[in-house]
This record gives structure tokens, sequence and C-alpha cells, in this order.
């Protein structure tokens, strides 16, 4: 409350009453801001609301001319916008609920706890008073806006019921608002055969945050049809849960219309193009042919040159970047032998312990390195040997997420299975497809955020298997979706710190090609990149070809490439 009097009308015919309530005001604390004014019966406080400006009204029910709950309703009637506090010696709880209902803002029993909620009652009704004018403000603003928009504008309730109706959606549909209202919208405006489809846009909205574009078909008052194009966004309660869609929607039949007859001029021009130009290109033919030769062969010229050149680029990056993947576990290794060289004598266990854990850790990473680049020199070669046996890929692939359950725990990340189930037992070799598996899981976990989902999907495209692997990280650069799958290429989103030499995609494509099948990368429309391969069914092989690689275990099968250190940056 501020400093400005509170304007009150005491209505009550007892002066006793009317003494109680002045002399309450007068004790609390901020009596300097109450200017309290009396009447005795409802007829004279109606000349008093007409004549002044009063905040609150305290009304009694019983007076020489107004009896019982009908004293509120009278008072209501006046049109006064003072808030009428109910102040009475009746104790009837259903007639103070019924007061509330009729516009009372409170029901106050007159006794000796007056003194301790009269002026807290007067001081919420004023704030409450505020508050709805408030709000009946922001609506009026909102209906303004609404009214006046060159957009037809309305809101359904999740049943599709219209709530609310502009003027332009009156000039556009032809059906007035009284008209629409709690009406069903699709029932009324939408054709039989495009029904179902508005239904599962709206439902769309619904369910989601933010806004969504589409298209639809109308049917107006006078029969015909028009295109509208939407944007309609969802509407919620104070608990967040949807309670309704308010649609923005513009007319897009003419334009269509225009497109439709601009389609067709297009193609028509373009045949007649075709047929003025048929006898030039008959002449022409062989001329265009020597310089098509000729632009072939500068063209196979300047592809070497940019080959070689990018094959002397990737040489001097690959170098780079092995000498210093190569450096730092060197460094490391030697730094804690010398430590442990220096402080052999006097070192505590623990802390010889801790020099030789990093030795060896240092040691492993050096080793993983150098696993793959033996790998890859495998693979292209033609050396390593596979073995095809029929598996279950489904298995396979829980089996390698169980080996990452501790990377999954520790960023709190869920892996969903969508797994097919399959006509026939696919031809593979379990071991190097768990490798291919390992790669692209610790791919999509280094690059989920913490909490994230990643989705895993095996199932059966005519007679291959696919496998597709999705996360909800930063994505991959479109004109690098190919590169990535080269060997000791990264990609640029992993240059600031993911690490990796670029092995590890390489490795997983040549497998994969042994396989016969296919690997490729893309993106998820919303965010995320999505790794995915290929493999046929069944593969023929002869018996020479069904045998291990001798000494499997250095590492083709077992080490996991680098990590796939981001998209590509293994």
């Amino acid at each position: 409350m501020n400093n400005r009097k509170v304007n009150i009308l005491l209505v009550d015919d007892d002066p006793l009453d009317r003494r109680l309530v002045e002399v309450t005001l007068a004790r609390s604390n901020r009596s300097e801001q109450y200017n309290v004014e009396t009447a005795g019966t409802l007829s004279e406080a109606a000349k008093r609301l007409s004549n002044g400006n009063y905040d609150v009204l305290l009304l009694d029910l019983n007076l020489p001319d107004s009896s019982g709950i009908d004293t509120v309703q009278k008072a209501q009637d006046m049109n006064s916008d003072a808030s009428v506090i109910v102040l009475t010696g009746l104790d009837d709880e259903e007639m103070g609920l019924e007061a509330i209902r009729r516009g009372a803002e409170d029901y106050l029993i007159k006794g000796e706890s007056l003194e301790h909620i009269l002026v807290r009652t007067i001081r919420y009704s004023l704030e409450r008073k505020r508050v709805r004018q408030r709000l009946i403000e922001t609506e009026n603003r909102f209906r303004s806006v609404v009214q006046t928009a060159g957009s037809a504008i309305f809101v359904l309730s999740p049943e599709y019921r219209i709530l609310e109706w502009n003027e332009q959606a009156e000039h556009l549909y032809g059906w007035r608002r009284q008209e629409v209202l709690n009406k069903d919208y699709l029932g009324l405006f939408v054709p039989d055969d495009t029904r179902d489809q508005v239904a599962a846009d709206m439902r769309k909205v619904l369910s989601g945050k933010t806004a969504n574009s589409f298209e639809n078909l109308i049917r107006v008052r006078d029969g015909s049809q028009r295109i509208l194009l939407w944007n309609a966004s969802p509407l919620f309660d104070a608990k967040g849960q949807p309670i309704g869609v308010i649609a923005v929607g513009q007319d897009i039949t003419d334009r269509k219309r225009m497109e439709d007859e601009l389609r067709e001029h297009r193609g028509h021009l373009q045949l007649m193009v075709s047929e003025r130009t048929a006898n030039l290109e008959k002449v022409n033919e062989q001329l265009r042919k020597e310089i098509d030769d000729r632009m072939r062969a500068e063209q196979e010229l300047l592809m070497a040159k940019r080959e070689a050149e990018a094959a002397n680029q990737t040489k001097s990056e690959f170098l780079a970047n092995m000498s210093h993947e190569l450096r730092t576990p060197l460094h490391s290794i030697l730094s804690f032998a010398s430590f442990g060289i220096k402080k052999y004598a006097g070192a505590r266990p623990r802390k010889l312990l801790d020099y030789f854990s990093r030795i060896k850790q240092s040691g492993q990473t050096l080793l993983e390195l150098l696993n793959n680049l033996l790998d890859l020199t495998k693979l292209e070669s033609k050396k390593a040997m596979f073995a095809f046996e029929p598996a279950d890929l489904g298995i396979l692939v829980r089996s390698v997420t169980s080996e990452l359950d501790t990377l999954l725990s520790e960023q709190k990340l869920t892996v969903r299975y969508e797994v097919s189930e399959f006509d026939e037992r696919i031809t593979l070799d379990a071991d190097k497809i768990k490798q291919v598996l390992r790669n692209l899981l610790n791919n999509a976990i280094k690059f989920s955020p913490e909490g994230g989902i990643i989705d895993v999907a095996v199932c059966q495209v005519e007679n291959s298997a696919r496998v597709s692997v999705r996360d909800q990280g930063p994505g991959i650069p479109q004109d690098e979706l190919v590169a990535v799958f080269d060997k000791f290429v990264q990609s640029s989103k992993t240059k600031t710190g993911a690490g990796g030499t670029g092995l590890g995609l390489a490795i997983c494509h040549e497998i994969i090609a042994a396989h016969e099948g296919r690997i490729w990368a893309e993106n998820r429309q919303e965010s995320g990149a999505v790794f995915s391969f290929e493999i046929p069914l069944s593969v023929d092989r002869d018996a020479e070809n069904q045998t291990l690689l001798a000494g499997a275990g250095n590492g083709l099968a077992e080490s996991s490439g680098d990590l796939i250190g981001a998209h590509s940056a293994v």
C-alpha cells in the first residue's frame, strides 16, 4: 500500500458496530491511511457511492432496507469500483461462501478477533483488486492485438474446439465469432481426406515446446477451398501442461496457383528451347566432343595435381601428428623413469607405484597407436584374414555396449536399442564387427552431452543388415561427411583437443569393405551425427579365407581404434 488515503464506506445501521470498526482502524499502525465514512442504509450507501470514490465497502448483511445474501448482489449492482467485504454478526459458512461467489472479497464475523484481521483483510482485498486490474489490462491488450492483426488467428482446445476467433478469421472463413465458439474446428472446416493429417499436425504442436509451421486445405463457408500456411504454438498452464494451440494463418491459395502456373510455363519454355536448339546441337556435337575431351584431359591433370598435393599435405600432417602422438607418451615414460631413478632410494613405495603406473599407461597408449597402424596396414594390404561365421548381430551390439558401461555411467548416458528380428543369422567376422561397433559407440560417447541418449538401431534392409549409432553431439560439417573415413583425416570439429590420429574410422571402413558392405555418416535433423553400416546377410567365402589371422591377438580385434576421438577424430 502507498501513502494515499484509503477511502472506506462502512454500511451498518448499528452505531456501536460502526464505532467498533472506526476504533479498530484507528488503533492499527496504519491508521493515518484510512478515511472512514458511514451509511446506515443500502440506499444511503448507493448515493455515497455514486457521488464519491471509495476503495472499500464494509457491508453489513442486515440493513433496514435490505437483508440477507441479496444485500451483496445489490451492492455489486451499484457498479462501484470499491472492493466489497462483508462484515456481519452471522457466523454462517454457507452464507459466507455464497457471498464470495456473488463477488465479495471476504466474509468477516464481528467480534473481539476483528481487530486482528480487519486491516489485513482490507489490504489483501486492495492488492487483489490491483492484480485483477492488471490482468484485465493484459487481456485487453492481447485481445486488441489479436483482433487487429492482419492474419487469421484462433485458439483451439486440446479437443480441437474453437476458443478464440479474430476478425481476420471471420473474413477468411466466412463465419462470425459467435457462430464458431466451442465448435469442432476439424469437423467444420477441414475436408475429410486431410482431417487425419491436420489432427496429427495439431498433436505435434501440443506435444512440443516450439512453434510448428505447416500447410493445409480448409473449407470456407461458401463451399470453396483455400490453402493456408500456419504457424502454430502450444499454450501452457502454470504447471507447464498444454491447454491449447494458438494458430496464425496466411491464405496462400493465390500464391500456390501462381507457382503452379509459373512451373507449367517454365516447362513449356524449356520444351521450346530444347526444340529450337536441337539442330544447333547436332551441328556442334563434334566440336563439343573435342572440347569435352580436352577439358576432361585438363581436369584429369588438375585432379592428379591436386591429389599429389593432397597426398603430400596428408603425409606432412600425419608425420607432424604422429610425432606429437609418439612424443607425448615417450616424454611421459622418460620423465617418470627419471624420477624413479633419482628418487628410488628415498621414495615411498606408493610414489614409486605411481611412477610405474604412469609409465605403464603411457606404454599402453604407444602400443594402441602402433596396433592401429599395423591393423590398417594389414587391412589395406589384404593380409588380414577373416573368420566368417553365422552370428546374432543384436547380441554383438549388446555385448559391446556392456563393455562400455563404465564410460556410459561416467557421463550419465543412456543407450536405447531398436533391434529387429532377422529372417536368418548373419554371416560375419564377429571380432572385427565388434571392433567397428566399439569404435562407433566410443565416438558417440565422446560427443554426447552429459545425461544424453545414444540410439542404436539394428534392422534388415532387403538382403542386408544395417546398424546405426545416433548421438546428440555437435554433428559433422556437411563437406566432411565422406572425408572422415580417410586415414589420417580428422573432422574440423575435433581439432581443438579431442585427440586421435584419424585411423579408427579408416579401420572401420576397411573392415566393412571386407564384408562387402558400406559405411557412411550423416547428420540428424535435430542435432548430432549418425554413423551407419550395412553388410550382406550372407557372404560366400572359400575355405582358405575362413582361417583366422595368425596371432590374432596382436590388436586387430582387441584394439579400439583411437576410440574414434570425435566424429572422425580418431
